[in-house]
């Protein structure tokens, strides 16, 4: 679990600097403003960003035509996201041969008991998704299945530059075997009914059948005063 808090420094929870990485930061608002959120969301990038390419004084962001951030000056790739008083940045550095280009979809939602789920999920989730979610042992389980298959949904179109009404694009998450060259984890952040979220960040990798079996882990690093404990759900 994620405790320490870690914000003077931005140091991880992991000893090693890992070859991608989520940023968290905890805004405590009692009313949070989207400004706010972009605010922070850019503070917690350009201290990502510095842990990789100190040398560079300041980083260059233009979008693509599908609405898409992306660097202009690094070989690295981010992705940011924030939901209630959470932010989000998912970045990952070039860590593979020259000829590959690094991208990284961030997703994090505060788990709010939506009144219209099962809409939701007959639009955007598959039959095996729907089932998924309906088998559920109960309310709080159902809830976790709902945002586990959202966020990692979610990353997947960004991942991609896709729009929300893509989400049947995204492959299934209940089948056992991914895409060979994408990745993902998901972790649950928080205990409290009051802040709970789940956080998913999906990324290409050169060859992941490769790497089967190893550790594809993002670094979680904690840039806020404030933090809340955190658990693996799935990679």
């Amino acid at each position: 679990m994620c405790k320490k808090n870690c914000w003077q420094s931005g140091r991880s929870q992991r000893s090693q600097c890992s070859s991608l990485s989520i940023g968290l930061s905890y805004i405590s608002h009692s009313k949070t403003e989207t400004h706010i959120q972009h605010s922070e969301g850019l503070r917690l990038l350009r201290l990502i960003d510095a842990r990789y390419f100190s040398h560079v004084l300041c980083s260059e962001i233009e979008t693509e035509a599908c609405g898409r951030p992306f660097f202009t000056n690094r070989h690295a790739d981010f992705n940011i996201s924030h939901s209630k008083n959470m932010i989000a940045v998912g970045y990952v550095p070039s860590y593979a041969p020259s000829d590959f280009t690094p991208c990284i979809g961030c997703d994090i939602q505060f788990m709010d008991e939506r009144k219209n789920m099962d809409g939701i999920a007959k639009r955007a989730f598959s039959s095996a998704e729907r089932q998924f979610l309906v088998s559920a042992a109960d309310s709080v389980e159902r809830l976790t299945r709902f945002y586990q298959i959202w966020t990692f949904k979610e990353s997947y179109i960004k991942l991609h530059g896709l729009s929300v009404f893509d989400m049947l694009k995204a492959p299934d998450f209940t089948c056992a075997f991914f895409q060979e060259d994408s990745a993902f984890c998901q972790y649950r952040l928080g205990n409290d009914a009051s802040e709970r979220y789940i956080v998913c960040c999906m990324w290409k990798t050169p060859n992941c059948a490769e790497n089967a079996g190893k550790e594809a882990r993002p670094e979680i690093c904690w840039f806020s005063e404030s933090t809340l404990s955190c658990r693996i759900l799935r990679q």
